[in-house]
């Protein structure tokens, strides 16, 4: 059981549903982040001792299921016991989700491993998992004990089933094993960690063990575990210059590798159009979601290629516009997907403030488009990781440039909430950055604009909170 499993369950012996969200808000106070202390004040709100509280404990175990993140670690623990081995979280979900992308489902596998106080909302996912282990969809639903006591006795058949069925888990292979990290490596790891809230600490560490950023068999799995780290947090151009090139190909061509090595030659001024362009061209996306995010990947880099001109002139950003909005449609149209769908928002409400007496300006309607990708927005907020924060940004970005009140206040409660990475956060910013660019030099608004205040406000509580990660 969870915290916040405990606080609900108490609150709702005690409160209805109206009172408890009353009660929380008095108090200031958050679920998924303060459960501990509403725990606390639930205890002294109601008096209830030790042994109170113990019966809780118990009626939780006979009656609630486990939030399917911990019986999931439950699950891999015990199989880490029966000797199933592997090296990495990626072989881990080949194993339980073979029939699945890794690519797609990085982000939110990581998050479900480590943060085990929420649920798995993903069906296709859970159903994958529970065909991979031969259980049925009613497990996730069996109270904690009885959970815990079955889970033995699946582990114990999913392994005897693979050794029959000479599956690829766990057997000899001519393929080559990359070391493990050396002692060397694992304390530069962890001095990065302690290093990123300062740069210029971060540069020199870097600079210090550049020999460990080679083309070598030792470091290739050190290389990987360093490149979520210096992604994550902006280090584009030691990125660009060091780790990318020192990667076997093998790795450099996986579609997830390839994706970060865009996304570092976009955040890098000095990367040519082409050469961002023919990277995204070379990578086979996975499935629809990874074909559409390639494809508005190419559309902004062409984007930003033909705006990124200092003295661009009013006539040729007329034609630019109606060129990228013309694109972003068309991928918007094919899947109905709120990532080329907001960009196309952006580009609308540009050109339609720019050329208000444009015929062209009246051919969308922004409204329409934000409620033609809410499945997708939904659809995503449910897998956790990128994906929930990438739709949640998106649905709040479309309320910003609709003019929807408390956005806000929504933007700050879901960054507080979600805890991007800098990178994840600066994908928002730059955009409002460029868009109240354009808007204060080819119209007649100012900072004073009630419109371009909102952006403002919402660019300041991006950057603030990028402060707060170091």
């Amino acid at each position: 059981m969870t915290n916040k499993q405990i606080a609900n369950y108490i609150a709702k012996k005690h409160f209805t549903s109206g009172q408890y969200k009353l009660f929380k808000e008095n108090h200031n106070l958050k679920i998924e982040k303060d459960a501990l202390e509403i725990i606390s004040l639930l205890k002294d709100e109601f008096s209830l001792s030790q042994s109170d509280m113990e019966d809780y404990y118990d009626e939780i175990k006979r009656t609630q299921p486990m939030p399917k993140t911990q019986l999931l670690l439950l699950i891999t623990e015990e199989l880490a016991k029966e000797g199933l081995e592997w090296q990495s979280r990626e072989e881990l979900f080949e194993i339980l989700c073979p029939d699945k992308s890794w690519n797609r489902y990085e982000d939110s596998w990581h998050q479900w491993l480590t943060q085990y106080t929420e649920d798995i909302r993903n069906k296709p996912i859970l159903t994958t998992i529970q065909n991979s282990l031969g259980f049925s969809s009613d497990f996730w639903k069996l109270p904690e004990m009885e959970q815990i006591e079955k889970i033995p006795n699946i582990v114990q058949s999913f392994l005897k089933e693979n050794q029959r069925s000479n599956s690829n888990i766990d057997f000899p292979s001519i393929e080559p094993k990359e070391p493990k990290l050396t002692k060397r490596q694992q304390e530069l790891i962890l001095e990065l960690k302690k290093a990123l809230f300062d740069r210029v600490a971060t540069e020199r560490l870097l600079q210090k063990n550049i020999d460990l950023f080679s083309l070598k068999a030792e470091n290739q799995y050190f290389l990987l575990q360093v490149l979520s780290i210096l992604y994550n947090n902006g280090f584009y151009k030691f990125l660009k210059n060091h780790l990318f090139p020192s990667l076997f190909r093998h790795h450099r061509d996986r579609t997830d590798i390839k994706l970060k090595e865009a996304n570092t030659l976009i955040n890098l001024d000095n990367s040519s159009y082409e050469e961002i362009y023919y990277l995204l061209e070379s990578i086979k996306p996975n499935s629809k979601e990874e074909e559409t995010d390639i494809l508005t990947m190419k559309i902004s880099t062409f984007r930003k290629h033909k705006l990124k001109g200092v003295n661009i002139e009013r006539d040729n950003l007329y034609s630019v516009l109606l060129d990228t909005i013309s694109y972003y449609n068309r991928a918007y149209q094919k899947e109905s997907h709120y990532y080329p769908a907001i960009n196309l928002a952006y580009m609308i409400k540009l050109f339609s403030n720019i050329f208000p007496n444009s015929k062209e300006s009246t051919k969308y309607d922004i409204e329409t488009i934000y409620i033609s990708v809410q499945p997708s927005i939904k659809r995503d907020k449910t897998e956790g990781g990128d994906a929930k924060y990438y739709a949640t940004m998106s649905d709040l970005e479309f309320c910003l440039l609709l003019g929807r009140p408390r956005t806000l206040e929504a933007i700050e409660d879901s960054l507080s909430i979600l805890e991007p990475s800098r990178f994840l956060a600066e994908r928002p910013l730059f955009q409002m950055l460029g868009f109240v660019d354009f808007l204060e030099e080819f119209t007649n608004f100012d900072s004073e604009n009630r419109f371009i205040n909102s952006f403002n406000q919402a660019i300041d509580i991006f950057e603030n909170y990028i402060r707060t990660l170091y």
